[in-house]
């Protein structure tokens, strides 16, 4: 399930958006698909995606190799950018032992050119998991930044406050 996908046009705006609560009927959870929740940026050649201001957060578990990211982000040898300000992603889902549930994903961490350099002031949080994952390693804070140098240098970790009951609505999503 994507709360956003991208996979089409030159120039792709994603902004302001609060992204919560993503749900799925469990057959689909558990028999369909590995991943439960993400926003999806598959840049395509010679397009850039643009997403600024956005606040996600992910919380939930599913069947066997269940994961979730807050974004996905397909890495690339072409022309292409994608970048990510001032947005906070935090992922608080139960991944199963063979899953993965991060802030942000990509697809390799090779081809770094299509993350654009201007990625920076995000806040990335996955509980106790890693804030980045590449599919094969699990990146912390410090060794995210190191990895992404010079994008990212003023980002941080941490819980953010998000209030979500029947009382308060999604009119009261977030509260910081």
């Amino acid at each position: 399930m994507a709360g956003i996908a991208v996979s089409a046009g030159t120039t792709n705006n994603i902004y302001n958006n609060l992204i919560g609560e993503l749900t799925a009927p469990s057959e689909v959870i558990h028999h369909r698909c590995n991943t439960r929740h993400k926003v999806l940026l598959q840049t395509t050649t010679t397009s850039s995606i643009n997403v600024i201001n956005n606040t996600i957060r992910l919380s939930g578990a599913g069947g066997a190799a269940f994961s979730s990211s807050c974004i996905f982000h397909t890495a690339s040898t072409t022309a292409t950018t994608a970048t990510l300000n001032l947005r906070i992603y935090i992922d608080q889902s139960c991944y199963s032992s063979t899953g993965i549930a991060t802030a942000l994903r990509r697809s390799v961490l090779l081809y770094l050119g299509n993350y654009g350099a201007a990625s920076n002031k995000n806040l990335l949080y996955a509980g106790a998991n890693s804030i980045m994952h590449d599919g094969t390693t699990a990146f912390t804070l410090s060794t995210y930044k190191t990895a992404v140098n010079p994008r990212d240098l003023a980002s941080c970790t941490g819980e953010a406050a998000f209030d979500y009951s029947a009382t308060s609505g999604p009119t009261q999503f977030l509260r910081v």
